[in-house]
């Protein structure tokens, strides 16, 4: 038997699943004993999706390049394009364009899907920037309503999940009211300009904000996130938002 002070790693067995008992004796004689399983043994494991499927998924990718110098950048601009008629999966193309590559004062960027990868890398690339870079201070200014039109972030909410799992979000909080509305966020976004109904005051407001919203918790997963806020009218509750108020 030991006495537990600390944190204490979990004991290394060949059971697959990890069960614990634990004792609660109580001075008055009610003694009780719970017996708990691991999640993992009733969720299984969460499926990944290849790079191969993602770059079907995504109709466009960002792709970075620098270099120390001007010429070495066009050159590999020039190399890129070589290779694009090749099997070239481009999401593993920005994967280690992005991430595992030294970032250097000239700078590039282009961007491509894999259906017309070959064709995207020979377009002109955007211009370089040169310097010295760190983070700028970001604003953030945020509208209320009037900023709408049918369809708007269709794109978004077909290509990012965690997009379109905040507007779930949003309309599961709408649709636990009292007086919960006979239309959904989703609904009102995904409309086709002939049948939508997003310039109805009931609609366009709590649109725009829930939209603002998704875009503000996007960004932030991407690590872009605002120093100062500013909202007009509606505009208050998604600056709020972005302040983590």
């Amino acid at each position: 038997m030991k006495i537990v002070t600390n944190t204490t790693p979990w004991p290394l067995t060949s059971h697959e699943t990890r069960r614990i008992g634990i004792n609660s004796f109580g001075y008055g004689g009610a003694n009780s004993h719970c017996i708990l399983d691991a999640a993992k043994a009733h969720i299984g494991p969460k499926p990944e999706v290849s790079s191969e499927a993602l770059s079907q998924l995504k109709s466009s990718f960002l792709i970075p390049l620098s270099a120390s110098t001007e010429s070495a950048l066009r050159t590999q601009e020039t190399r890129l394009v070589s290779v694009a008629a090749s099997n070239l999966n481009i999401v593993d193309l920005a994967h280690t364009l992005g991430n595992r590559r030294t970032r250097l004062a000239q700078r590039s960027f282009t961007v491509a899907g894999q259906k017309s990868l070959a064709e995207d890398l020979s377009n002109p690339w955007k211009d370089n920037l040169v310097g010295n870079f760190s983070e700028l201070p970001l604003a953030f200014v945020f509208t209320g309503q009037g900023a709408q039109w049918p369809q708007m972030t269709k794109e978004v909410i077909e290509e990012f999940p965690s997009f379109r799992q905040t507007i779930d979000e949003l309309d599961a909080v709408l649709q636990s009211l009292p007086e919960r509305p006979e239309w959904t966020i989703l609904q009102a976004l995904m409309d086709p300009k002939e049948t939508s109904q997003i310039s109805q005051v009931t609609r366009s407001q709590p649109v725009c904000t829930a939209i603002q919203i998704a875009f503000v918790s996007l960004l932030s997963k991407w690590g872009i996130n605002p120093v100062g806020v500013v909202g007009h009218s509606s505009g208050e509750i998604c600056a709020a938002y972005a302040s983590g108020m």
